[in-house]
């Protein structure tokens, strides 16, 4: 990015940026972009799914605003890494040890208890209920 003499920026083509986007559908939430032109108000293409269009820049009625060039080399990088498709691996779900004597289990009865090990009948002991309260 460079500031022009009539005080605007003006975005270098291929400049990752961040910016805000003003849809039919308020959307809070910030973006990064690729500048797929150059100047005070380039054309640019949103790194996110959600927007798979190129989105124009235009001087009246913006459909984005950009708030910020990412000028660090390695956050530049980062953001071409997510943008492009890789297969997301499931996670491997690994075997929690019990570290207590009690553990939470279901009861006979359908409700959540904390009991001890072996215990198999209802003792009323379920989560969020005193031992005194009586059905």
């Amino acid at each position: 990015m460079r500031i022009l003499d009539n005080g605007c920026a003006y975005w270098s083509l291929g400049s990752i940026v961040e910016v805000s986007l003003h849809t039919e559908n308020h959307d809070p939430n910030m973006y990064r972009a690729r500048c797929l032109t150059g100047g005070t108000f380039p054309t640019i293409k949103v790194l996110d799914d959600k927007y798979p269009d190129a989105i124009e820049g235009r001087a009246t009625n913006p459909l984005y605003a950009i708030w910020r060039e990412l000028s660090d080399e390695e956050s530049v990088e980062e953001v071409i890494e997510e943008s492009i498709e890789e297969p997301v691996e499931e996670s491997i779900e690994e075997p929690v040890e019990e570290t207590t004597e009690e553990s939470t289990a279901l009861c006979s009865c359908g409700n959540l208890v904390t009991s001890p090990k072996g215990a198999g009948d209802c003792d009323k002991r379920h989560i969020g209920v005193s031992e005194d309260f009586a059905f």
